[in-house]
């Protein structure tokens, strides 16, 4: 099971204009290429910068927008064989050695402090002034 952060455009998006609302962090390859999805990825970034309550989401967070920045993710797939197609859906590991040491998951879906921190960001002004 893989817990996807969502907003409520992103969960009800369809037709056209769907890839102007990607997921947080999760998503299918055509959405993660989109510009708008490392737009919106930044802004968390810079939030969780800010906020400094969740130093594993900031750090998991900022590797996939440094990850995703480098415009790599097509290539880095194909390496592995894996066809690239538009609806393939993807999930982020993160290999740190905050992550390690403490025992977490290096599977972003599978850390409560990353949900929590979504929640956080989600309810907080920024967002909802969107």
């Amino acid at each position: 099971m893989v817990c996807v952060p969502c907003t409520d455009e992103s969960d009800a998006r369809s037709g056209r204009d769907a890839i102007e609302f990607p997921h947080p962090l999760f998503d299918q390859i055509k959405y993660v290429l989109a510009p708008k999805y490392l737009e919106n990825l930044k802004k968390w970034m810079d939030y969780l910068k800010d906020n400094k309550k969740y130093p594993l989401a900031y750090q998991a967070v900022s590797a996939v927008y440094h990850y995703i920045e480098k415009n790599t993710l097509s290539s880095d797939l194909q390496s592995y064989k894996i066809t690239v197609k538009d609806d393939l859906f993807t999930g982020f590991c993160v290999n740190s050695d905050q992550l390690c040491e403490g025992g977490e998951e290096g599977r972003l879906w599978r850390i409560p402090e990353l949900w929590k921190a979504w929640i956080d960001y989600y309810l907080s002004e920024d967002i909802a002034k969107r």
